[in-house]
């Protein structure tokens, strides 16, 4: 993948979309799985493999696929070995969108425009090497204006802070002991925290009147089938690409869930994702008959170009666009913020087909893009309502 202005633009409308309205916004990410520890202290990373491939499992996977052995990817070969392996696999995952990221990855923030192959692997491994960013320079660099981390209830929250042009928040995580995580939510308040991430809608309907109570937005991700493949679970562990998607969300219970909680003044603002690109419509239709309550952005094995285009289409279609909640990187890895980019052009991409067509005229657009890309996620950690 060459450099070109154009990527992902496929029209003159598309192109001005993007250039004057989306690409320079700072960007929100409000939910991720970074380290705000790496970010205090301004981590010095050894090579390009830490940065790049270590605890990446959407890198893990493509690799396992292509029958690179777990002691390339995981185990205790060199870094350069790994990352030899990685790129002697990359040519062959055109379509994935790693492999998009990746030369994202490679061009913006090393300068580097060689397609990343087993050959070129030696040269591109010097030359990153010589360039390699800390966090906040990396966030600096993709004008990173806030951030929320993934952090159970008891974890240290005292590296949340401001570090440079980037304000780094906790997210209060719960997977299980909802006790836990009530006795903690002064604490996650103090450092800021205006949302929690669950996963599980007993956990939630025993959360969700104190959401509601203190403003926050209940994240709800929903239908992953998580470490599928017990053995390698066993071996390797947690967050090493070895989950799935589930059969979809049902969607009779979840109405039940938010009527039940809206009913008793109890619903917080709430953005909710599904694995699965089939609950999409009706997913979407649910959304609209709750005030405040959204379908999150195209999730996990759903972030590609065609993922996202489908779940914007199906947004558009049923409720209002502007009112998206925009992009996250859901991610372990700096490097991710790349993929704002990715998603602000083919979110300028799909919305310039209204202009093309005559549907839409470019003011419109254009203010759909700012709230689409950043005024919406302000809003969110802001804990003011969305309103474009």
């Amino acid at each position: 993948m060459k450099e070109n202005d154009a990527f992902l633009l496929n029209s003159p409308a598309a192109e001005r979309l993007y250039f004057d309205y989306a690409a320079g916004l700072p960007v929100i990410d409000w939910h991720c799985h970074i380290s705000a520890k790496e970010i205090a202290e301004n981590k010095r990373y050894a090579d390009l493999f830490e940065l790049m491939l270590a605890g990446d499992h959407y890198k893990w996977r493509l690799m396992r696929m292509c029958g690179v052995p777990e002691r390339l990817i995981t185990g205790d070969a060199e870094p350069f070995d790994k990352f030899r392996a990685f790129a002697s696999v990359l040519p062959l995952c055109v379509g994935n969108p790693v492999y998009e990221w990746t030369h994202l990855e490679l061009r913006r923030f090393f300068d580097c425009e060689l397609p990343l192959s087993s050959g070129a692997a030696a040269e591109i491994w010097r030359h990153c090497n010589d360039k390699m960013p800390t966090p906040q320079e990396l966030l600096a660099q993709t004008n990173t204006e806030c951030i929320i981390t993934t952090d159970n209830a008891g974890d240290d929250l005292e590296y949340h802070g401001i570090y440079g042009v980037t304000t780094v928040l906790p997210g209060l995580r719960v997977d299980s002991d909802a006790g836990a995580a009530l006795a903690d939510a002064d604490r996650f308040a103090r450092y800021g925290c205006v949302s929690a991430d669950i996963t599980d809608l007993k956990i939630a309907g025993s959360l969700a009147p104190e959401l509601a109570r203190r403003g926050w937005t209940m994240l709800l991700h929903l239908d992953p089938l998580r470490n599928v493949n017990s053995a390698a679970f066993g071996q390797i562990g947690v967050n090493a690409g070895f989950d799935a998607m589930g059969g979809g969300v049902d969607i009779t219970e979840l109405a039940k869930f938010l009527d039940g909680l809206y009913g008793a003044g109890s619903l917080p603002r709430s953005i909710i994702f599904s694995i699965n690109p089939n609950d999409s419509p009706a997913l979407n239709a649910l959304c609209g008959a709750f005030p405040q309550v959204f379908q999150g952005p195209a999730w996990w094995f759903n972030d590609t170009f065609d993922g996202i285009r489908a779940q914007l289409k199906s947004y558009a279609a049923v409720n209002a666009v502007g009112t998206h909640p925009g992009m996250v990187t859901d991610s372990r890895s700096f490097l991710s913020y790349s993929r704002h980019e990715y998603f602000r052009r083919i979110f300028c991409d799909f919305l310039a087909e209204a202009a093309i067509r005559g549907r839409a005229d470019f003011d419109t657009l254009g203010a759909i893009v700012r709230c689409v890309c950043y005024e919406n996620a302000k809003q969110i950690i802001k804990k003011e309502k969305i309103k474009c």
